[in-house]
């Protein structure tokens, strides 16, 4: 496992060396926030359809509904379904 994260810092520290020597310091400092802001962006969108989900009384499966209750919408952005009751 060592070695891995050894094999990936070796390729990174190039390319983050090439990227600041090509790169005005101001655009770099742009791109950094703008990367510090994509997971925010993105977190927010999952959690829309998991509180619509959440309100409507359901909640949350990655696989099957359990039993006696039906998927009636998505939660997670899609990655599971919203299940409820039948009743």
């Amino acid at each position: 496992m060592q070695s891995c994260f050894s094999n990936l810092q070796s390729l990174l520290v190039p390319a983050a060396l090439w990227w600041s020597s090509t790169m005005s310091t101001k655009a770099v400092k742009i791109l950094f926030l703008l990367l510090l802001l994509l997971p925010m962006v993105s977190q927010a969108a999952a959690v829309s359809d998991t509180v619509t989900c959440r309100k409507i009384k359901g909640e949350c499966a990655f696989l099957l509904c359990p039993l006696f209750k039906r998927a009636t919408g998505t939660c997670y952005n899609g990655l599971a379904k919203c299940c409820r009751p039948l009743w």
